[in-house]
């Protein structure tokens, strides 16, 4: 017949009978109390007296063995009231229940911590049991005889009569043998008149067998606690007295040393060592073998009952939930606990989620107050409760316990980030599973809890916790920044503010990955999602790093001929599509700064015109450890402004994500200098406007800006709707930044010499973008990422499409997937890689995807239109050429996006 389940009632207090949850415990000691009822013996007491040479004396004290908050006082207070007065559904439970609480007159539990500092303990049993006995009418007088008995013998006692047990009357000799020796007789035989007087009281109580009495929490009272165990051994050994302990049994033991150790004396302590040697059979062996042999006599192996933890009483028993006083279901308990957790986490359903198996296995009443917690209603209140419960653990840890309730998630990330920083396996802890160590896995628990309440509430939540948390941490694994120090360094360099800009810290970021660069004397094009760009060079050096071709000294080539040159030599060069677009422009003009390439300042500052503040949001300056100052452009900014306009409940001013700053270099212990370039001098000839005269082409209108910031409101209206959950769990938060650190920093070994700025910045996007769509939509399979082509990448959004539910479109991959800021940046055309097949733009297959999922939304769900094709579709941008005038005759060129444009501005070549 299988057990029937337990039931635990979150809505009531846990002290009442019917939610007994130790069965196996309370099975036992039923087993253990009717085994010592069948040991008294028939014969009374009365026939031993003081010249016998034996009766019966027993050792049978049941200790309900458990730590702190494991359940041993509410255990033990419904066990005295089951054995009291049994409830009908007990009975029910155990048919011989009610045999056995009809032979046990139970005494109130005992609690030393509340007894009087010179009271004896058998003062308080007699007061009991003479409470018990005047509710009956004694009419033969039988208990005046035991009392007399035991009076002389109570004044021997300690905390009883004059502290000496003989005063100066034992000068007397006259008193000496008329009443010094029969009073010391009364002493030696107090342990049998007790056992009378027992055996009395029992029988004018309704003929019981024994009395139960229940001493809760000796072990921390260390006042009383060695008295009462003495006082058990000398005694307390009647059979008809049922002994219940509870306690730990570590603290029984330590207990039990101090007084040892106090026996003792300092003498012994100080000299004993010198004279038995330090071997095993020193003075501490001898210390834990007096301790062992008097625990294993007060309470036998036998008789000592452990409180299970949840997780031990599930697997024996299934154990169900009832969660409100009107539901009158019953839920399973792991399944519900779980499924909460999970909601609390932003899990998906099915996720595996380990902390409630290692929670379930704490003491007792830390469970039940977290299962309480579990089940508030509103999400936030529930998240606040588990931070109580926790509250002792978290403050031991310097973590703050009003996360949630501030409101605040820089204040929550900040936190997080500071307490990794402390911890050795930082990067691991980040993926927020459930650590060995039980304070560091409540610590974790509670930091998800609270990123969780963050990344729910705030709409792009989730970016800001990759760059703000996620990612600098997933940089610790790295050897160079293994050492706290560095560790500790990395979280002030980014965490200057309370409320940090997302684009400074993405740019610092590339700093901390650039000053590992310096140590091993390497600057290279590509930095952990940024694009190291050159300053100026000479002509022979810019014509190099961005056409590919050799160094022509002489007259400078026209466009026409360079494109013939390229044609020729390199077909495939990413930049012929910048030669191309000259098509409209005379290709008489020569190739030079201006013309055939553009530093970054000059593109910022005067070739984009109102779309430079599109291309200021994805460069920033640095300072390398030597003062210099370098460019970069990065894609990490431009996803950290994504985060920041999803932040935003408006647009705004561009120009105001921008890293405007220059950022300082972080400085490691021992720290190189940046390498140094050759000298960078301007070109010997003066590149103005005059040698290629003026063009004819009128200035074009503001509408192509006009309407890509149309664009970029609708999506940012689409982005924030509420249709659109971004969040994903911390534990997705770390596999995401894990899976973007790797991929970045695999691309940097990966980038070929010939690799244009636009080419590097739209293989760190599309790394970036493969990283959210497969990580946040729990795509399996071989890891594989856009390094040398779009592919992976292709296959990735194929495999979404027609997918079921659970590997669908996540709403951030959504998100970023349709960001026009993305597309202004990306190759519009067809991919180079032609031997691989692949001839489509790559805005192809990510409107397929992005269509795919919108079909398998609801009309309800979905409020504000997609206007994906928009969306997708790169800015036709005017790039001025040749010198810049304030005219109408100023030459230009349109390009879509500055994917080719950014392929001409020359970039660092390591020496």
């Amino acid at each position: 017949m299988s057990q029937p389940s337990l039931v635990i009632n979150l809505y009531k207090r846990l002290d009442q009978p019917d939610d007994i949850l130790q069965k196996d415990a309370i099975k036992r000691l039923d087993q253990l109390i009717s085994e010592q009822l069948e040991t008294i013996p028939k014969e009374s007491y009365t026939v031993f007296s003081e010249t016998s040479l034996s009766y019966t004396r027993a050792h049978n004290a049941i200790l309900v063995e458990g730590g702190r908050g494991s359940g041993k006082t509410t255990f033990l207070l419904n066990a005295l009231k089951r054995l009291d007065k049994p409830e009908e559904k007990d009975r029910a439970e155990d048919k011989n229940l009610s045999e056995l609480s009809g032979k046990l007159h139970v005494l109130p539990m005992i609690d030393p911590t509340l007894i009087e500092t010179k009271e004896n303990i058998i003062i308080v049993i007699l007061s009991m049991i003479e409470a018990a006995i005047a509710k009956v009418t004694d009419q033969s007088n039988r208990m005046e005889k035991p009392r007399q008995d035991l009076a002389e013998g109570l004044g021997l006692l300690d905390g009883i009569g004059p502290d000496k047990a003989y005063g100066n009357e034992w000068e007397d000799a006259t008193w000496i043998m008329s009443r010094g020796l029969n009073k010391a007789k009364k002493g030696r035989s107090f342990e049998l008149k007790f056992s009378v007087y027992l055996e009395t009281a029992l029988s004018i109580l309704n003929q019981k067998e024994a009395f139960v009495i229940a001493f809760d929490d000796v072990d921390t009272n260390f006042n009383h606690g060695h008295t009462i165990l003495e006082t058990i051994r000398k005694y307390l050994t009647s059979p008809r007295l049922v002994l219940l302990l509870s306690g730990d049994l570590d603290l029984y033991g330590r207990l039990l040393r101090r007084n040892i150790y106090s026996t003792f004396g300092e003498q012994v302590m100080k000299h004993d060592p010198d004279t038995i040697g330090g071997e095993k059979h020193n003075l501490s062996h001898a210390v834990l073998e007096l301790e062992e042999q008097y625990l294993l006599k007060i309470v036998p192996p036998q008789n000592r009952i452990p409180m299970l933890p949840l997780g031990g009483i599930m697997q024996r028993s299934g154990v169900s939930v009832k969660t409100s006083q009107k539901k009158a279901n019953l839920q399973n308990l792991p399944l519900w606990a779980t499924e909460r957790i999970r909601k609390l986490l932003l899990e998906k359903d099915g996720t595996s989620q380990p902390f409630f198996d290692f929670v379930s296995m704490e003491h007792l009443r830390l469970v039940i107050g977290y299962l309480q917690a579990l089940n508030e209603e509103d999400q936030k209140s529930s998240r606040q409760m588990i931070f109580k419960v926790f509250e002792t653990r978290l403050r031991a840890s310097l973590v703050p316990i009003d996360l949630i309730e501030r409101g605040n998630f820089d204040y929550a990330l900040r936190s997080a980030f500071e307490w990794l920083t402390n911890q050795d396996d930082a990067p691991e802890l980040l993926q927020f599973g459930v650590p060995v160590d039980p304070v560091r896995a409540v610590v974790l628990h509670c930091l998800a809890l609270a990123l969780a309440q963050g990344l729910e509430t705030r709409n792009g939540g989730a970016i800001r916790a990759l760059f703000a948390l996620a990612l600098p941490v997933t940089m610790m694994r790295r050897s160079e920044n293994i050492a706290k120090e560095v560790r500790t360094a990395i979280f002030r360099f980014l965490w200057t503010q309370s409320t940090p800009s997302l684009p400074e810290i993405a740019a610092r970021l590339g700093n901390v990955d650039r000053s590992r660069r310096q140590e091993i004397g390497k600057v290279r094009a590509s930095s952990f999602g940024s694009v190291g760009l050159t300053r100026r060079l000479l002509w022979n050096e810019n014509f190099q790093r961005v056409y590919g071709l050799p160094s022509i000294t002489g007259e400078k080539l026209t466009v026409d001929e360079l494109k013939s040159e390229l044609i020729e030599r390199n077909p495939d060069a990413p930049t012929l599509n910048w030669i191309n677009s000259f098509s409209s422009v005379d290709n008489q003009l020569k190739i030079r700064q201006g013309v055939g390439w553009f530093s970054i300042d000059d593109l910022q500052a005067n070739r984009t015109e109102k779309f430079s503040d599109i291309l200021s949001l994805i460069v920033y300056r640095r300072f390398n450890a030597s003062g210099e100052v370098f460019h970069s452009l990065s894609a990490l900014s431009l996803f950290a402004v994504i985060g920041d306009l999803l932040m935003s409940s408006d647009i705004g001013d561009l120009s105001s994500h921008a890293v405007s700053a220059i950022i300082p270099p972080f400085l490691r212990e021992k720290t190189q200098v940046d390498l140094n370039f050759s000298s960078e001098e301007e070109d010997g000839l003066t590149e103005d406007d005059s040698e290629d005269g003026e063009g004819t082409i009128s200035v074009q209108d503001d509408d192509q800006f006009d309407n890509f910031m149309g664009s970029l409101k609708e999506w940012h209206a689409f982005a924030r709707s509420e249709c659109l959950n971004a969040a994903v769990s911390p534990s997705i938060l770390g596999s995401l930044a894990s899976r973007i650190h790797d991929d970045l920093m695999d691309l940097d070994e990966k980038v070929k010499s010939s690799w244009k700025s636009g080419q590097i910045l739209h293989r760190q996007i599309t790394n970036i973008l493969q990283g959210v769509l497969v990580v946040s939509s729990g795509l399996t399979g071989r890891k594989n990422s856009p390094k040398n082509s779009d592919r992976p990448f292709r296959e990735a959004l194929g495999r979404m499409v027609g997918t079921k539910k659970e590997a669908s479109l996540h709403p951030l991959a959504v998100i970023v997937l349709s960001c026009p800021l993305v597309w202004a940046f990306l190759n519009p055309r067809e991919a180079n890689d032609r031997g691989e097949g692949l001839t489509s733009p790559l805005k192809t297959p990510v409107l397929g995807a992005l269509w795919n999922w919108e079909g398998n939304q609801t009309s309800e769900k979905i409020s504000t239109p997609c206007n994906f094709e928009r969306w997708l579709t790169p800015p036709k941008i005017r790039i001025n050429i040749g010198a810049v005038i304030q005219s109408d005759n100023q030459r230009y060129v349109l390009v879509d996006g500055f994917y080719d444009v950014l392929n001409v501005v020359p970039r660092n070549v390591t020496k």
